[in-house]
């Protein structure tokens, strides 16, 4: 067979998983294993892993990916340097060895040889497996076993783990580019270094894992990345990195904290990645500078506002310009969970500044992060956490930490806000926590409220001016945008929410370039606000209620347009709002959508 046909045929084979789906059918019994990547190997329930010598290995990959084969061209291929019948009988003798290891049929014997329908083998629904984990599929196909004693096995072989591996990347690439495009950064960067680890010459591979450390607001991060990047290119291969890689290393090297001054600092250079994440935190001055203040003095800041006005963006930046910080978000789901939160800061603080230097400390802490060792017999007391969590914090302080900051409160569990106040108070660091407003968990603000005298400080960010908007208009960059044109126009529609504005330059760029360069007369709802924010919204006494909110309040709770919303608020009240017009709001509400 010829490799560009080998190839085709076995892109085929790599892609189609229906071969599977109909073995499995076939039958439901006791399912053997079959490894081939990395060590072969053969796994039976209740046994001890097979480990396959070398043509053994060879022949369940070639069943494994050609399908059902002829004997004859197993056994010549297998052994080409003896005559039929000696290769027929040495054949004969492996599958006979295969079923007495196995005690049970590992390949339909006959005129035509196929792997048992109860046989799975791990190069099967590769997406599925790599959906379910990213580190799945490790290793090469047949792992280091060499087949040089065989011209056109060792072909075959080499070939098959080309297109294995070209299939692995392919489907890397595609759920890391997939998860970009839905904002799962996170989870996205899990497949992004993947895909580098797999293949360090992809240029674009390292592209990708430094946009998303910058959309997830690591500077320090993206900026590694792309030095890892320029290294592995001019070592291996002796080339500099392309210019879509400069260009997008020296936008991450701009970006920081936020500046006054004039606009058009930055060269217009198309760049959609810093629509996704400007490169200049803007209309925020005065914020940065309490924070500057509190973090002098080692004190607690409560940032909060609705959903898109920045509180991240603020966090993230601010702990990013500081020495030593350490920054931990709750997400959906943690409050079901007691201590979700605080296992997650302490795995990223054991991560960055070692684990408890106590060991009883350890092993208490051992009971929500299992990583760090076992834990003591008996049940979980909160008061011994509470001294270990203390413990820990001060170990880590004399480290070198000197602020942990805790994003979206408004998820926290319990279990962990019960924990603040002792933390906060035995620490010595600066603590930087954020919540949407008339979000805040009753035990935080309860506590919040009990030491402001103490120093502890809320910051309420607000919408962003005119002039800040011209200024974050501006940092992105667009070629032939005005940003002076298309400030206050935007400043209405949006209401000045910064994720509100960048949404809706998002869904005016997915018309085209060209619909940045009109007048800013018809402006696009933005399809996804909705998704982004969550599930409530706040409106602020006295304020007008934007269009850009009631694009939000649409995409929530339906469209009305002949009548008025029916809202719930919290407390059981409802209001009525008409969608048709601006309306002035008599008193703060929180809106809930109606289960």
């Amino acid at each position: 067979m010829q490799r560009r046909t080998l190839r085709a045929h076995l892109l085929h084979r790599f892609s189609s998983e229906q071969h599977l789906a109909e073995e499995q059918q076939r039958q439901s019994g006791s399912r053997i294993a079959l490894q081939l990547i990395g060590t072969p190997s053969l796994h039976v329930p209740g046994a001890a892993p097979i480990r396959l010598e070398r043509k053994d290995a060879a022949l369940l990959a070639l069943l494994a990916l050609g399908g059902a084969t002829p004997r004859a061209r197993v056994a010549a291929l297998l052994w080409p340097d003896v005559d039929d019948e000696h290769a027929r009988n040495s054949l004969r003798q492996r599958l006979f060895r295969l079923h007495r290891g196995a005690a049970a049929d590992v390949v339909l014997a006959g005129d035509v040889l196929q792997l048992a329908a109860h046989v799975e083998h791990d190069l099967a629904a590769l997406p599925a497996r790599l959906e379910a984990d990213p580190h799945a599929a490790a290793g090469e196909l047949l792992g280091n076993l060499d087949f040089a004693d065989s011209t056109e096995l060792a072909e075959w072989i080499d070939v098959v783990r080309e297109q294995w591996a070209v299939t692995r990347r392919d489907a890397l690439a595609e759920i890391a580019g997939r998860l970009e495009g839905e904002r799962q950064i996170a989870r996205a960067l899990l497949y992004a270094e993947r895909l580098v680890a797999d293949d360090p010459f992809m240029e674009h591979a390292h592209r990708r894992v430094m946009r998303l450390h910058y959309l997830r607001g690591d500077r320090s991060a993206a900026l590694a990345a792309y030095e890892h990047a320029r290294s592995v290119l001019r070592r291996e291969l002796q080339v500099d990195p392309g210019q879509e890689t400069e260009e997008l290393a020296g936008l991450i090297r701009t970006s920081g904290a936020p500046v006054n001054g004039q606009r058009g600092a930055l060269s217009r250079q198309p760049q959609p990645v810093a629509i996704l994440r400007p490169p200049r935190l803007v209309g925020r001055e005065a914020e940065w500078e309490q924070l500057n203040q509190v973090h002098a003095q080692s004190r607690v800041v409560l940032v909060s506002g609705e959903p898109g006005i920045g509180k991240t963006r603020l966090l993230t930046d601010f702990a990013a310009s500081c020495a030593q910080t350490a920054l931990f978000g709750a997400r959906p789901g943690d409050a079901r969970v007691p201590y979700a939160l605080l296992a997650r800061a302490i795995r990223g603080l054991s991560q960055q500044h070692g684990p408890p230097k106590a060991e009883w400390a350890r092993a208490e802490l051992a009971r929500v992060a299992p990583e760090l060792g076992s834990p003591p017999a008996g049940t979980l007391e909160p008061l011994r956490m509470r001294q270990a969590t203390v413990d820990s914090l001060a170990h880590w302080r004399a480290a070198g930490v000197e602020l942990v900051a805790l994003d979206d409160l408004h998820f926290a569990d319990e279990a962990t806000l019960e924990l603040l106040p002792a933390l906060t108070a035995a620490s010595g660091v600066t603590w930087l926590l954020g919540v949407r407003s008339a979000e805040t968990p009753p035990l935080a603000a309860q506590w919040l409220t009990e030491h402001q005298s103490e120093g502890a400080l809320t910051l309420e960010l607000g919408p962003l001016s005119l002039a800040a908007i011209e200024r974050l208009l501006d940092s992105l960059a667009i070629p032939d945008f005005d940003a002076g044109a298309w400030g206050a126009p935007l400043a209405r529609h949006t209401g000045g929410n910064p994720m509100f504005i960048l949404e809706t330059l998002i869904a005016l760029l997915a018309q085209g370039p060209q619909a940045l360069r009109a007048a800013p007369m018809h402006l696009p709802s933005p399809a996804n606000v909705g998704q982004l924010t969550g599930r409530g919204l706040v409106l602020r006494a006295g304020a007008e209620v934007s269009i850009g909110e009631r694009l939000w309040l649409q995409g929530t709770f339906g469209t009305h347009r002949d009548g008025p919303l029916p809202f719930q608020i919290s407390g059981a009240t409802f209001v009525r709002y008409p969608l048709g017009g601006s309306r002035k709001v008599a008193e703060p509400h929180f809106l809930e959508r109606k289960s």
